[in-house]
């Protein structure tokens, strides 16, 4: 990969998308309508901004769908993710894509007694040479967020069966 160092940043957008999601109205999500500007002061030429998201959406999702998660409580953080369907695992596992430092969003996610069993775990799943725990919840919940308010037509994904007449067959 060229730019690792874009990786959380890209993290954040894709989770800010999803949670524009309203589970009541079944709007927003997903829908690569959120853009945002990072300024990088490692980059080789000093600081810059680079813009991310995409600007051939029809309209950005309502205003105030996404919090500001480093100025969030955990009660927020929690009701949010909660609004969504997802729970104290999820918001752990999120940490890292919920603000500019991970430590400080999993010290404030540690106060709260329903997420901090999870916190501990993710924390020693990192420090293993594995990941195991961490990078399968991860995963498994970037795949559920990905898929909020997604409208799927099964039907373009099947065909009928030929039926197979058993009794024409040479053993």
């Amino acid at each position: 990969m060229e730019s690792p160092d874009v990786i959380p940043s890209l993290l954040t957008l894709a989770l800010n998308d999803i949670m524009t999601y309203d589970k009541a109205s079944k709007s927003g999500g997903p829908n690569g309508s959120i853009r945002f500007r990072v300024q990088d002061s490692e980059a080789p030429w000093g600081l810059f901004e680079r813009n991310f998201g995409r600007t051939d959406t029809q309209e950005p999702d309502p205003e105030g769908r996404v919090p500001q998660w480093d100025k969030a409580s955990v009660q927020e953080m929690k009701d949010k993710f909660s609004a969504v369907g997802f729970g104290p695992c999820q918001l752990a596992v999120m940490s890292g894509f919920l603000g500019p430092d991970l430590i400080a969003t999993e010290t404030l996610l540690a106060t709260d007694p329903e997420v901090l069993p999870w916190v501990q775990k993710y924390q020693r799943s990192r420090e293993t040479v594995s990941e195991t725990d961490y990078e399968v919840d991860l995963i498994t919940t970037l795949t559920k967020l990905s898929g909020l308010g997604q409208q799927i037509n099964y039907e373009a994904y099947t065909y009928p069966v030929k039926k197979v007449d058993f009794s024409k067959l040479k053993l």
